[in-house]
């Protein structure tokens, strides 16, 4: 399940990223953006292609 769910840090705070109840989030939260998740980007779209493919990817260095 960690791979669907990977930890994820924003200004020094630990999150969970969940992938699995991603698509029942309302739009309407999602309109003012807190800060940007670039420098996890890597974890987030091979937490997407594992959910979409079921391929999981080795971590990357």
């Amino acid at each position: 399940m960690a791979k669907l769910t990977p930890e994820i840090t924003i200004d020094e705070a630990s999150f969970i990223f969940m992938m699995p109840q991603l698509a029942a989030v309302p739009a309407e939260l999602l309109q003012a953006p807190h800060g940007s998740l670039s420098h996890s980007r890597h974890l987030l779209v091979d937490a997407i292609d594992f959910a979409v493919t079921g391929i999981q990817f080795y971590p990357r260095k």
